[in-house]
């Protein structure tokens, strides 16, 4: 599926090379020979409809530009008036006007929308992690609160925002007061968001928040249904906006999913009945989620002194996952940058202790988060159809933080894992 980018890449830089880099002389034949073209090519669809002074000017045009191309050495005078002489040409048959200008960019958008939506149908697909489950290897909108940050200025604030996806927010209430509204003040071109915003009344004072409706949720959690009193501190710190995600939608048409892929899925239709018999209903909170795909069907597994093993379909003993099966995973395991292998959880219906065991069937696959401390997965909805898997995560385009490139590339930060961290609380200097 990567073919797919490398192609659209390889295209724009030869577009680039072609239009500045190229030396001039190589510039004037390509234009020739493409204008050359053109001219053969009205010619014969036109010719009978023609004035004959007309047609001969064209084959005039046309026996010249052939000339210059077989020209050795390359006269780049002359070509630089046959040029000229052939633009003149060509206004005159199509004189250019507003009307023609904007019906040719608006063939010229809709074409361009077409491609861009045939691609995101069958092939690549973007898409924004919205929380912190697959932390530290993908991460969603979280708001870091710190009253001790220097907000920096506007010039910074744009370098961050447009290279790490982080804006600042200082909000001071300026009366006492509960949150008592919300709205979206977004700057808007049509139905397109162009810069996110949210404002929030507050004992009857309303304050704009620099974030989406996702974010503005993310800040208040920890915040909702309290008050604050006059000169208090609202928010002052940094909302990071998450990863941004190439989703390959293209391979798993023809392959099935791997252990170890980031895949994102559909929740719809997800209805299982847990091992204690329990018909699960769980509500979840988008159409579509992003985890990391742990077990294949006819696989059993177990989560063990916060370790996954799986015994494969026909094994008769279990294996290490992220050591025997997919090594490159062991960061899973190393206590650094956030990772901390996987936990049980309270209400967990799958996988609910050190001993408990669960084996997938036919075309089921289980899905954990790598934040397993903060991760609604399959322990809490159970396995996941085939059917509802969409592709797996390709290549994460912004921010440019320490994730940037291929999804899944980056090593550990080098720092501990706090013990009993939220998606919110990693030190900022190595998150991001």
């Amino acid at each position: 599926m990567g073919i797919i980018v490398y192609i659209i890449v390889l295209w724009f830089l030869h577009s680039l090379y072609a239009k500045f880099i190229r030396p001039q002389a190589k510039r004037k034949l390509v234009q020739i020979k493409q204008s050359t073209k053109f001219l053969k090519d009205f010619l014969r669809w036109n010719e009978d409809r023609m004035n004959p002074k007309l047609r001969d000017e064209f084959q005039q045009l046309i026996a010249e530009g052939e000339t210059l191309i077989s020209t050795d050495p390359f006269d780049s005078k002359k070509s630089e008036q046959w040029l000229t002489r052939y633009e003149k040409k060509i206004k005159n048959l199509y004189p250019s006007n507003l009307f023609t200008s904007a019906k040719e960019f608006i063939e010229t958008a809709v074409v361009i929308m077409g491609i861009v939506m045939a691609i995101r149908s069958v092939s690549i697909q973007l898409f924004k992690i919205p929380t912190g489950s697959m932390q530290p290897t993908l991460y969603g909108v979280h708001y870091v609160h710190d009253t001790h940050l220097q907000i920096p200025g506007l010039v910074t604030q744009i370098f961050h925002y447009l290279n790490y996806g982080i804006r600042y927010v200082d909000v001071q209430a300026q009366a006492p007061g509960s949150l008592e509204a919300v709205k979206d003040s977004s700057l808007k071109l049509g139905p397109i968001s162009v810069l996110d915003s949210m404002s929030a009344n507050i004992g009857g004072v309303w304050y704009t928040f620099p974030c989406d409706r996702l974010a503005f949720n993310r800040l208040f959690s920890y915040t909702q249904q309290r008050m604050w009193e006059e000169n208090e501190i609202i928010a002052h710190g940094k909302i990071v906006l998450g990863d941004y995600l190439m989703v390959d939608r293209f391979s798993y048409n023809f392959v099935n999913p791997k252990r170890g892929d980031i895949a994102v899925f559909a929740t719809a239709g997800i209805d299982n009945v847990a091992p204690d018999g329990t018909r699960v209903n769980y509500p979840f909170q988008g159409a579509f989620y992003i985890k990391r795909l742990v077990g294949l069907p006819g696989d059993t597994l177990r989560i063990t002194q916060g370790k996954l093993y799986i015994r494969p379909k026909g094994h008769d003993r279990f294996l290490l996952f992220g050591g025997d099966i997919c090594p490159h995973l062991s960061k899973l395991y190393s206590g650094k940058g956030g990772y901390h292998g996987y936990t049980h959880p309270q209400r967990a219906l799958w996988l609910k202790n050190d001993n408990d065991e669960f084996t997938l069937g036919p075309d089921q696959y289980f899905m954990l988060g790598d934040n397993s401390r903060n991760s609604a997965d399959s322990r809490y909805w159970g396995p996941v159809p085939r059917k509802n898997i969409m592709g797996r995560a390709l290549f994460i385009w912004w921010p440019f933080s320490r994730r940037w490139g291929i999804a899944d590339h980056a090593p550990p930060a080098d720092f501990p894992t706090p013990p009993q961290h939220s998606p919110w609380d990693m030190p900022e200097d190595h998150a991001e």
